[in-house]
């Protein structure tokens, strides 16, 4: 199969198994109070989510994890990116848990965020270890490769927490976290496709399909 062909197709269908799943899942959640909690204190504007089902994380997850499966390349690469998905969804899904049903509204304080997002970046980098990856780091558009040896997988671990916070930090409008995802998913499948990575940009575009999708309903 053609490498955009499958990236183009990945995309396609973790999104329609998002519009599908999503309009199932909302009435789901709503029978079983799994809804929003809203400070007082925070924007009047905020109020109005009182309640509104949340745990939307887990539709993307599925939706990304078949497509992703189904036109992959490497099934190792792909099973460990899913598993590297599934343990920030995990953390979410944790931190929404704190919010709807022990109501507390702040949810999972940030420290121990940033604890998980390492032990999620640990496993990036045992996995790379794992699967051969070596141990170059690319300068862009310099032609520059540099061994770093150990410091490559410390250097993992601080990129996975800095991209996942980099779109965490910035989200607090509606649709605004989706939206960013499918613009960053976009980067990733041009990135993987130049370098070779076809597993990745198939991952990568299944990712920017189920947002896209939840995003419809976000």
């Amino acid at each position: 199969m053609n490498e955009i062909a499958g990236v183009a197709l990945a995309f396609v269908v973790s999104l329609v198994v998002v519009l599908v799943i999503t309009p199932i899942c909302i009435p789901l959640l709503q029978r079983l109070k799994v809804g929003q909690e809203v400070r007082d204190d925070g924007p009047r504007t905020h109020l109005k989510k009182q309640g509104t089902a949340t745990m939307g994380g887990v539709v993307i997850i599925l939706g990304a994890g078949i497509a992703g499966f189904i036109f992959t390349s490497d099934v190792y690469e792909t099973s460990l990116l899913f598993i590297i998905m599934l343990g920030c969804g995990l953390l979410g899904l944790w931190d929404d848990f704190l919010k709807v049903v022990l109501r507390r509204p702040l949810g999972l304080r940030a420290r121990a965020k940033v604890i998980g997002q390492l032990l999620v970046g640990i496993i990036l980098a045992w996995g790379s270890s794992m699967l051969g990856r070596g141990t170059l780091i690319a300068v862009p558009y310099t032609g520059i490769e540099l061994e770093a040896g150990f410091l490559y997988y410390i250097f993992v671990v601080l990129v996975l927490v800095a991209t996942a916070n980099a779109v965490n930090l910035t989200d607090g409008l509606d649709g605004l976290a989706s939206g960013l995802m499918v613009i960053i998913s976009a980067a990733f499948v041009l990135i993987a496709l130049l370098t070779g990575h076809y597993a990745v940009a198939v991952f990568a575009g299944a990712l920017g399909g189920a947002c896209l999708g939840f995003l419809r309903y976000n």
